[in-house]
């Protein structure tokens, strides 16, 4: 019999070694009296014992001498001397693959001078070269960009990248790890290979992945996050968080750190010489793309990840959410579900497990997620527009890394105990329906997140940008840059409540002076107040001497616009482009007075009225119903977030345009 003496994390992972070799064994563990070194009964001629133990092993051996003089050898040295007696350097083994990679982890708390630290890197090495050598043979007659990991969580961070780089006609070679393997007759190219024999393979030119493994230094790392906020976790696992993000990103010598929003890379530019790429979260769009809101918003999601949160806990606090009338749904991180097991033996129909691939349809039926340092407690508000409960004590919420939390009062309402849990249930419970709450989320999730919608395009072409060297690949014509001059006026502007005045402003010439005259009479009749201003160069007022009246203001556009703008609640003009800097600067929409003609005039399909930032009138009547209107929502906030969330997706880099268009420009000069 074979014998694993202790049974620590060393001694599990030797024992999945000798599963996979199909040995039958035993275990010795002295935490267990049952099973200890005492009450185990050891042939000294037939069986063998493991030592399974990366410090002072001597402690062990001299427990094992004084029962008796017993068989032992060092647990890796073991597997190692098998691994060298059957395997054959012919072909890959994929199970000998899996094993190599349990003894790796061990090997590497080891001692550096340790016997079967150093006998193992020598045949790990002979392996990794002899594969390299393998597939470099396989695949020398074809052109390949790379290699693409499959088997972190099947894809669902990568999205829709690969089809992209195909469809571009780049070859791509599928990674699987063993575990993971199904055969897929639209991979044409694949290798199955363990994480950790990566490095190993040096045709490679490059790797996009959402597993931050070591890779060979030929090849470049297209790394995607596959937690949606990485940086932001760091302080919370990590007793050296900063330390940590430095590894974290320069983990390869040509690491290109594909971040997802803005506060993450935030952090990630503090590290010196780390290559990081504003691209965005693929995985989100795929939520976007998949969820609805159309399902009655009954149920409560728990999801929790490892041990920052013990079994007891989560099952108690189930139990606490049924006795309360509330229908539960739990979801466990997949690495976890050992952890959460006690959860199983729930037995509630209004309790609910959701082992499924995706969470989509818990997202669905739930109006808000009870949670920890899971990725889902940012994914999820930003893709239900609902807020997240934070189950965390405030020593853990309140650590920072560069001046960011975990925790976001965006996305977050934060619980400690049970009893703050129910109080924030009751409160998320009378806003899952207020679309205000919903707008100023979206508004934040269209500020925040990089390339929105768009991200698995976005990265395939940065990608394909690359391929074959350089930004002029790119062929660009035009730039997604900004308007430097709204973010003039944001950072000028000051909401007021309750503006009395209507902005009116048109370009001018004879003809549309005298509407504009009649126009100003009308409103005047009918109570308003108004700010006339001329474009810059049509300081000329006098065609407008006959409305000398005290319900007049005269703006002369030699000025900033912002004073105008600030005390109006909304804005008269035809196809200026005031007509779209004043809806995107006071979040308050215009009204265009043009004819249907030219108002529905368009190319590409696309038209100047945007129905997101005006309304239309054709005659007078039909300014006087849209002023109404919009004097009634003057101050509403939920009118102000739509626009706001429209804005902050709709316009690039805003509120630091200059500095892109700078930084283009210095890269630019960089390639002469």
């Amino acid at each position: 019999m074979i014998y694993i003496y202790p049974y620590g994390n060393f001694g599990k992972s030797i024992e999945k070694c000798l599963k996979l070799f199909n040995l039958q064994y035993d275990i010795i563990d002295d935490s267990n009296n049952k099973i200890s070194l005492n009450h185990t009964n050891i042939d000294s001629k037939n069986d063998i014992v493991l030592i399974c133990i990366a410090k002072n092993p001597n402690q062990i051996i001299d427990k094992l001498n004084l029962k008796g003089n017993f068989n032992h050898i060092d647990g890796v040295l073991y597997c190692l001397d098998i691994l060298k007696t059957e395997f054959k350097f012919d072909k890959p083994n994929h199970s000998y693959e899996d094993i190599l990679a349990e003894l790796f982890g061990i090997t590497n708390c080891l001692d550096q001078n340790s016997t079967s630290r150093s006998e193992f890197v020598k045949f790990f090495n002979q392996y990794g070269n002899f594969i390299n050598n393998y597939y470099k043979n396989k695949f020398k007659n074809i052109k390949i960009w790379g290699g693409i990991d499959v088997s972190f969580s099947n894809m669902k961070h990568l999205y829709k990248i690969p089809s992209i780089l195909e469809q571009n006609g780049l070859n791509l070679i599928y990674i699987f790890q063993t575990k993971y393997y199904k055969e897929d007759p639209n991979k044409k190219f694949i290798i199955i290979l363990n994480y950790y024999l990566w490095h190993f393979l040096d045709f490679l030119p490059n790797i996009l992945s959402s597993a931050n493994m070591k890779v060979s230094n030929n090849t470049k790392l297209y790394f995607i996050e596959h937690a949606y906020c990485t940086p932001r976790v760091l302080p919370i696992i990590s007793d050296n968080p900063k330390q940590e993000l430095n590894g974290y990103l320069l983990k390869n010598k040509n690491n290109i750190n594909l971040i997802g929003n803005k506060q993450d890379y935030e952090i990630c530019e503090k590290i010196y010489n780390s290559i990081i790429v504003k691209a965005g979260y693929p995985s989100i769009d795929k939520n976007l793309e998949n969820y609805s809101n159309d399902c009655k918003k009954e149920w409560v999601m728990i999801a929790f990840v490892d041990d920052a949160i013990d079994e007891n806990s989560a099952f108690n606090l189930a139990k606490v959410l049924l006795e309360n009338g509330y229908k539960v749904i739990a979801r466990v991180h997949p690495a976890f579900k050992e952890n959460m097991k006690k959860l199983y033996s729930i037995s509630n129909l209004n309790f609910i497990f959701d082992g499924s691939s995706s969470p989509i349809e818990s997202f669905k039926n739930s109006f808000t997620v009870i949670t920890n340092h899971s990725s889902l407690a940012h994914t999820y508000p930003l893709t239900t527009l609902r807020k997240a409960i934070l189950f965390m004590p405030n020593s853990i919420l309140d650590k920072e890394i560069y001046g960011k939390t975990f925790f976001d009062e965006n996305l977050h309402l934060k619980a400690t105990n049970f009893d703050e849990i129910l109080l924030n249930l009751k409160e998320l419970e009378a806003k899952k329906d207020d679309l205000y709450e919903q707008e100023k989320i979206r508004s934040y999730r269209n500020n925040e997140v990089y390339n929105l919608g768009h991200s698995s395009e976005f990265i395939a072409g940065f990608i394909l940008g690359k391929w074959g060297g350089g930004m002029s690949n790119f062929n660009m014509k035009i730039i997604k840059a900004g308007y430097p001059s709204l973010d003039k006026n944001i950072d000028k502007y000051i909401h007021k409540q309750n503006p009395k005045y209507i902005l009116i402003s048109f370009f001018q010439s004879n003809a549309v002076a005298k509407d504009t005259i009649k126009l100003v009479k009308f409103l005047i009749k009918n109570r308003y107040m108004i700010i006339i201003r001329l474009k810059p160069g049509e300081n000329d007022f006098k065609c407008y001497s006959e409305l000398d009246n005290k319900s007049i203001i005269y703006d002369d556009g030699s000025d900033d616009v912002i004073h105008s703008f600030e005390n109006s609640f909304t804005l008269i003009t035809d196809y200026s482009s005031i007509a779209h800097t004043y809806p995107l600067t006071t979040l308050r929409k215009a009204i265009l007075f043009m004819p249907n003609s030219i108002l529905d005039k368009e190319i590409y399909g696309k038209t100047f009225f945007d129905e997101n930032l005006h309304l239309k009138a054709t005659n007078f009547d039909e300014i006087l119903l849209n002023l109404k209107e919009l004097e009634a929502k003057k101050d509403d906030l939920y009118e102000q977030e739509k626009i706001r969330s429209y804005r902050n997706n709709e316009v690039y880099n805003l509120g630091h345009s200059s500095e892109f268009i700078a930084n283009f420009i210095l890269e630019k000069l960089k390639e002469k």
